[in-house]
């Protein structure tokens, strides 16, 4: 099975993200991926034809294919990047929700917490 150069790149595309989800993924990295992107996003709206050409080197056969393509990854992408703040904002709910559980006295309580009080 001969693998055209499209699915090379995909395959270590989604290698690089793997590793980079799980070993370097940082907020200044992650920025940067964005910049990269929308500056591809923009030449791609100023030269629309530049994916057809870009997909016909990569051997797709049409640059709305490319397109889907580059979705699925900037999805996988985002993904982590929703689920990495939902877990931040988890422990500091949790933490919050425990300082206040320390800090708020039970109904009926006394406030003196001496055993034999």
């Amino acid at each position: 099975m001969t693998m055209l150069p499209s699915q090379l790149i995909l395959a270590a595309a989604i290698v690089a993200f793997l590793i980079y989800t799980f070993r370097i993924r940082t907020v200044l990295f992650d920025r940067i991926i964005y910049l990269l992107l929308a500056l591809g996003g923009l030449a791609l709206v100023i030269n629309p034809a530049l994916a057809t050409d870009l997909a016909h080197i990569l051997g797709i056969g049409r640059g709305t294919d490319l397109l889907l393509y580059a979705l699925v990854m900037l999805s996988l992408f985002r993904d982590v990047g929703t689920a990495s703040e939902l877990r931040q904002i988890e422990r500091r709910l949790t933490l919050i929700v425990r300082r206040l559980a320390l800090n708020t006295p039970r109904a009926g309580d006394s406030g003196d917490r001496r055993a034999g009080a």
